[in-house]
């Protein structure tokens, strides 16, 4: 009973706290990729980080484990980063 617990909390931490991230990550990354005005693409991708958010959190409570969710959730990040940090060096130089 305890484990079940305990699987349930770090599923929602995974999909409260990893999603937050994911889908930060994924807004920045959208709103690089899109061929549109700044403003346009900024509003364009956080719609659409709205949809990401859903999805990953449906992610992770449809995993096999709650380790599987992680990794499904770093893969996912880890695509977006470099995007991500390109948009941050391209800011600063």
């Amino acid at each position: 009973m305890m484990r079940l617990c305990m699987d349930l909390l770090l599923r929602v931490l995974v999909a409260v706290l990893g999603g937050y991230a994911l889908v930060n990550l994924g807004a920045v990354a959208f709103a690089t990729l899109l061929p549109l005005t700044r403003v346009d693409a900024a509003l364009i991708s956080i719609q659409i980080s709205f949809a990401l958010y859903a999805c990953a959190v449906v992610w992770v409570f449809s995993a096999r484990s709650a380790w599987r969710a992680i990794a499904g959730l770093l893969v996912v990040a880890t695509a977006c980063m470099p995007v991500v940090l390109f948009q941050i060096d391209g800011l600063s130089g």
